[in-house]
């Protein structure tokens, strides 16, 4: 079951599912919420993937965030050319452990002839996300804070929560 727009500001408020938003009002939609842009890179060599993640190895990013330039009314834009680009998102998700999610592109995005892909976000997931811009032969500008993506959450029966390698990534611990 798809979880709708109350029961996902019940899980914002009693168990912070997403936190370090910008505008809870327009970012929380009808059957989602809208998540924005934080940093953008470019990817600089070639991974490795493997059977039991031994072998497998990420590959050098770039951040290209810092070439943003100045714009109409002092927006800050990037000018992408067409090619495939990791997005770092503003929001922190804290997936309780009966839910999981799927980000799908703004339809404003596909518009545009570019669009996004991701992975599940399983029941227990927790941290700053990824998303893979893929833009089109015409480019992109794209503003830093744009919602770009909607996160999409289901209910789930039975499913384990998740501590995989990526649990808790861009997370600032505090120690104590």
């Amino acid at each position: 079951m798809i979880l709708g727009k109350e029961e996902i500001l019940k899980l914002i408020v009693e168990k912070k599912m997403i936190e370090d938003y910008i505008d809870l009002e327009q970012q929380l939609q009808s059957c989602g919420f809208d998540v924005t842009v934080d940093r953008i890179y470019r990817f600089k060599d070639t991974g490795t993937l493997a059977f039991d993640n031994t072998h497998r190895k990420l590959p050098e990013k770039e951040d290209i965030t810092d070439e943003l330039s100045s714009w109409e009314d002092e927006i800050q834009v990037i000018t992408l050319q067409e090619g495939h680009y990791l997005v770092k998102l503003n929001e922190t998700v804290r997936l309780p452990k009966d839910v999981a999610a799927i980000a799908l592109p703004r339809s404003s995005l596909m518009r545009m002839g570019s669009t996004i892909s991701s992975a599940l976000w399983d029941p227990g997931y927790e941290g700053k996300g990824y998303l893979l811009l893929i833009v089109g032969k015409n480019g992109l500008k794209i503003e830093r804070n744009a919602r770009f993506a909607q996160l999409v959450f289901f209910s789930t029966i039975g499913a384990e929560e998740y501590r995989g390698s990526y649990y808790k990534e861009n997370l600032q611990l505090t120690i104590m």
